[in-house]
């Protein structure tokens, strides 16, 4: 009987473990099953002393803390979707502990016509065909590369590794997105909003009370500001309050939580900021505020 995936990362764990290694990282790729896609290990202080466990010693609880994982991701499985998942195990005095399994990125398909597709489509129904309404289709209408938080992290302090970790499980999207520059544009960008703090007494003022100008001023404050002929600031002070944003302060909370999805073809670098409370910001990397839509 051939070795499963489970049996192969033990066997790593096992072995590195043996040679000296007390720290591993093993990215794993989730579709119709769980797989390895990658794999290291780190070794300790006096790595070259003469140890006592053995390879085969080893096996039993490498297995048991392979079997674990496995079957903590075996819940993600689903072939619409392909997720990449980083799993961080430490090895001390004959014992293997987990010490994070994070999720990283999600490459979601979206077939054209499918029921989910249309949804989408009438975020902008009865408001009229806009430039707005055509990057939604656009980034709802193909596969979206959704990255966590800890995924932004690794593609701020190391592109390169985030450029190979994407490729995993999107390359044929990387290329659509129009390459690793936009995708690190995204991680700043991100990050920035994860930072953001609206200055002075207007922050804590209703939304509808405030004037175009005002907002302007406001949002130009903290880097970001309406594209030009985008209605960002109109859709907000009309759809907000029926999401809960009465005022700066609850966009700033929001905005902090903020999912980014990224766009494709010709309108490549526009991103869509998923709100917790079920609305987005659709904007782009240069922080040009283009309309706010409700997601359901």
């Amino acid at each position: 009987m051939a070795d499963t995936w489970e049996d192969v990362l033990a066997t790593y764990l096992a072995g590195g473990a043996a040679a000296g290694s007390v720290r591993f990282t093993v990215l794993l790729s989730v579709k119709r099953k769980v797989e390895i896609a990658k794999y290291s290990a780190t070794a300790g202080e006096g790595s070259g002393k003469t140890r006592k466990e053995t390879s085969a010693q080893l096996q039993p609880a490498a297995k048991r803390i392979a079997k674990t994982i496995f079957g903590l991701l075996r819940f993600s499985i689903n072939k619409e979707t392909t997720s990449l998942y980083q799993a961080e195990i430490r090895y001390s005095q004959g014992r293997f502990t987990t010490e994070s399994v994070s999720l990283l990125m999600v490459l979601e398909p979206l077939p054209p016509n499918s029921s989910d597709d249309k949804g989408h489509r009438g975020f902008m129904r009865g408001d009229g065909a806009d430039d707005a309404a055509a990057i939604i289709d656009d980034i709802q209408g193909s596969r979206r590369l959704v990255l966590s938080t800890a995924a932004m992290l690794i593609a701020e302090q190391d592109p390169r590794k985030f450029s190979n970790m994407a490729g995993m499980i999107a390359p044929l999207a990387i290329l659509k997105i129009g390459g690793l520059l936009r995708i690190r544009k995204l991680a700043d960008f991100a990050r920035n909003f994860r930072r953001l703090k609206f200055r002075g007494l207007i922050k804590n003022r209703k939304l509808k009370d405030l004037t175009h100008s005002e907002l302007t001023n406001a949002f130009s404050k903290i880097g970001l500001r309406e594209a030009k002929s985008a209605h960002f600031f109109k859709r907000l002070q009309k759809r907000g309050p029926e999401f809960g944003i009465n005022n700066l302060t609850d966009l700033e909370r929001l905005m902090r939580r903020a999912t980014p999805v990224m766009g494709r073809g010709k309108h490549a670098g526009t991103v869509q900021l998923r709100l917790p409370n079920g609305t987005a910001i659709i904007t782009n990397t240069k922080g040009h505020l283009i309309t706010f839509v409700p997601m359901r």
